[in-house]
């Protein structure tokens, strides 16, 4: 998947000569990130469960939300965060909203299709990035295996193609 070319390349050496932005310097509200994200982080990467067709998944529940003092929409917002695991074509969290009371599921993916999956649960989004809200626990057990069986499917395939090669 290829989302830059030339044409973008020549757009933003246009840009950066018209206008003299001195991007360096917006390095630090990009990607600085307080410690208690950071340590979050690696508590996702310790506690995250991969199967072995690629599918990652983790419920984080708001004893762990509030341990490392982030709010749920962190949470939802640094699943983004595990696009170049290699070992992960797909991945899903899980947190559970109280004021609502609901399991809000984000899912990414880096070939499988899942906004197929989400649909089946009544979710939406795009083929690569979707979300499921839920009330019942017991059918994000149904959305792993789906998912699971998602990125078996894409790999026996990915594997058909290379040998049709």
């Amino acid at each position: 998947m290829a989302y830059t070319n030339i044409k973008t390349f020549e757009l933003v050496t246009a840009l950066l000569k018209e206008t003299k932005i001195d991007f360096v310097s917006l390095y630090p509200i990009i990607y600085e990130r307080p410690l208690f994200e950071i340590k979050f982080f690696g508590w996702l990467c310790d506690n995250l469960t991969v199967t072995e067709n690629g599918f990652g998944h983790l419920n984080i529940d708001n004893e762990v939300i509030k341990k490392f003092n982030v709010d749920p929409s962190t949470a939802s917002n640094m699943v983004n965060d595990f696009n170049f695991v290699k070992e992960i074509i797909v991945w899903m969290f899980v947190t559970y909203d109280e004021k609502n009371q609901l399991y809000k599921i984000n899912i990414r993916s880096r070939g499988p299709i899942i906004n197929t999956v989400a649909a089946k649960f009544n979710g939406g989004g795009h083929k690569y990035a979707s979300g499921i809200r839920t009330t019942d626990l017991r059918e994000i057990d149904n959305i792993i295996k789906d998912l699971d069986e998602e990125c078996k499917l894409y790999k026996e395939e990915k594997n058909n193609e290379d040998k049709s090669s």
